[in-house]
This record gives C-alpha cells, structure tokens and sequence, in this order.
C-alpha cells in the first residue's frame, strides 16, 4: 500500500511515457493493489480497464494474484486508514531495513545452529520437568536416555543407513534410524505394544551394526550402542524376531513351510528377485572360495550342524531352483553381511546380497503369514 514503494518500482522497471496511462495504471494499482496514493486517481470504468490493459503488458508478468497473499494483503487491508500518515513517514524503509537485517541475521547465525542444541536440549528437560527419557531408559535395560534427548532430527542417520533399501520394499519406518530412535523413545517412556512394538522389533534386527549412523551423527550420539541396547532387550522380551524363530526348526521343516506359506505380496507384484534370477548364480563353480573367507563358517566346530548348509550350498540350491528350502538355512541368519564371500568370489557373484535377500524374503512371508493369522 506505499506510494513511495510503487513509485521506485516505476522508476526501476517501467518504461511508460504517456501521462494517460501512468494515470491509469495508478488506478488499477490503488483498486486491484490496494496502493494508497497520497492524491487519490480518478476510478471510472473506463480508465481501470486501460490501467488494467497497461499492467497487463508492463507489469503482470512480475506480480502474483494478491489473493496468494493472503496475510499481507489482509494486513494492509487492516492497516488501510494508517496509510498515508506511514506514508509521509517512510515506514516502508524502516520495514525494509528490518527485513534485510533479518535475512542477514539468519544467513549469519546459520553456521552456529548447532550450537543451540544443548540450550534446546535444556530447555526441553525444563518443560518435561526432568521427566525424560533418562531414568526410565536406563531402569529398561534399553540404553542411555541422555543419548535418546540429544537427537536433532536432522535425519543424516537415514540417508546414510546401509540398510535403508529395505525400507523401500518391507515400508516399516522402524527400519530407518531417525523413526527407530523415536519408536525407542515411545518404547523406552511409555512402553510399546501390538503392532508397535513388532515394527520397532524388526527395524532393530534388520540393523546390520555398521556404525554408519553413529559416525554420521552430527549429534555426537552412540546410535549403534542404543540399537544394540535395544536389542537385547527386546530378545529378552520375545520379540527376537524370525532368526530365533527359524533357529528353532529344521530346514527341510521350514521348506516345507514356506512352500505352503507361497510368496508375499511384493514378491507377486514386484518382479524377480536375485535369488529368482539364474544370471545371478549360473556362472558359480563351487570351488568354496566364499566358504573359505567365511568367519561365521571359521568360528563354527561343524558348519554342517550349526549352520545347515555352507555359502557356496546354499548358490547350488538356487541353481536348482530350490528357493523355498534356502530360506530356512541357518547359514542365511547367520550371515553379518561382511561381505567377504562377495568380494573374493573369482566368479563375481553377488553371495552376501542373495543371503539378505532370502533373509528379508522369509522374514516378510512369516509377517504376512502372521498378520492373517490375526485377521490384519
């Protein structure tokens, strides 16, 4: 609504010379605009429909509808009888100095962000009462609640998580760092239960313990410490999830079990998997290379016993087509995803992928089988 505003705006951008239709651009700007002019323009039809046509071709491709404007407009609207006494005074430089000295008052705080976290941190305490997380966590056996107040939710932890592909086909956000952190708060306050606390679970399984969130965290949290906490804990509450489930049971058992189960839904919908992929395996020659690196089969007295089957046996099962019964393996759940087998198989097969992959397939049709179960 300042003349003074609109005056330096014609003088910076217009080339009008005509007196007429600055006049009536004046118009159209105090009735469509709501510019408050110190002399006020004649508003006869005839003229706001000439402003409005030199606006059309001078100005509006620079301005938007100022319906789109919705809390100025209607504040210069409230502040319409003020107008020309903030005029005379220049208000719209003290706005404008205000303005840019914010801007540059935030672009100069940005770099110490930050450092208001442990104010922020404080300040959250204070309003809680000292009511965090701290002493209910640690009575839970779940972990450091002080590490649990820290986070900033800057999200760094999830896009660096090695495990977040899985989230893109299970959807459990519980796999994600940062959502797993607020599950293990809820958890750790207020307990979780049902449908809650089997997500929270299964996010702190698929966990690969690969340090990623911890050194990422800008934070300075022991994510991976809490995440290990947490699963400890949750084991002890039966909720180990399907790798002691599986553990309990026979192979050819499972087999079994997983034919009848048939495939999940996103293996019905989403196309072939690695393990549904013979160009995947074919080219392996079983020389027991990914055997031979292997420190889960190098700690174990009698792989056959404790593991089932051994990497390169579980490849040949997949050659013969025989997914199903690779699933119930133990070798599977038992793989740490070192990736070993992979990096030193002269075949380039992609070993430890595949393994994740039966990992993540069983786990999901025992969830789906579940949820049937139970009518969900």
């Amino acid at each position: 609504m300042s003349e003074a505003v609109y005056d330096r705006m014609i003088a910076e951008y217009s080339f009008l010379d005509d007196a007429r239709e600055m006049e009536a651009l004046r118009a159209f700007w105090a009735r469509e605009y709501g510019v408050v002019f110190s002399v006020t323009p004649q508003d006869s039809p005839e003229f706001l429909n000439l402003g409005k046509a030199v606006d059309a071709d001078n100005c509006a491709s620079c301005h938007s509808d100022t319906a789109s404007a919705f809390v100025s407009r209607s504040l210069a609207s409230g502040l319409f009888f003020t107008a020309r006494a903030m005029n005379t005074s220049r208000a719209d430089l003290v706005f404008r100095h205000v303005h840019l000295g914010l801007c540059f008052l935030g672009l100069a705080l940005l770099p110490f962000g930050k450092f208001f976290h442990p104010v922020a941190v404080s300040a959250n305490l204070l309003v809680r009462q000292g009511k965090h997380v701290a002493e209910r966590a640690e009575s839970s056996g779940i972990g450091s609640g002080v590490g649990l107040d820290a986070c900033s939710r800057c999200g760094e932890c999830s896009l660096h998580c090695s495990v977040a592909p899985v989230f893109a086909v299970l959807g459990n956000a519980d796999i994600l760092p940062s959502e797993k952190l607020r599950s293990l708060n809820r958890h750790a306050v207020d307990g979780l239960d049902g449908r809650a606390l089997e997500l929270f679970a299964e996010g702190s399984r698929i966990c690969t313990e690969c340090l990623r969130c911890t050194d990422i965290c800008p934070s300075g949290m022991d994510l991976q410490s809490l995440w290990m906490a947490s699963r400890e804990h949750l084991a002890q509450g039966r909720t180990a999830g399907p790798n002691a489930e599986i553990r309990m049971g026979h192979p050819k058992g499972w087999a079994t079990a997983f034919m009848e189960m048939g495939e999940f839904e996103a293996e019905r919908t989403g196309g072939d998997g690695l393990a549904d992929r013979a160009e995947s395996y074919w080219a392996c020659v079983q020389c027991t290379t990914c055997t031979s690196v292997c420190p889960v089969v190098a700690v174990s007295s009698d792989p056959t016993r404790d593991l089932d089957f051994t990497p390169q046996q579980i490849m040949n099962l997949l050659r013969m087509g025989l997914k199903d019964q690779a699933l119930g393996v133990r070798m599977v759940w038992s793989c740490t995803t070192c990736y070993k087998c992979q990096e030193h198989c002269p075949q380039n097969i992609p070993v430890a992928d595949v393994l994740y992959e039966l990992r993540n397939v069983a786990a999901a049709r025992l969830r789906e089988q579940r949820e049937k179960r139970e009518g969900r």
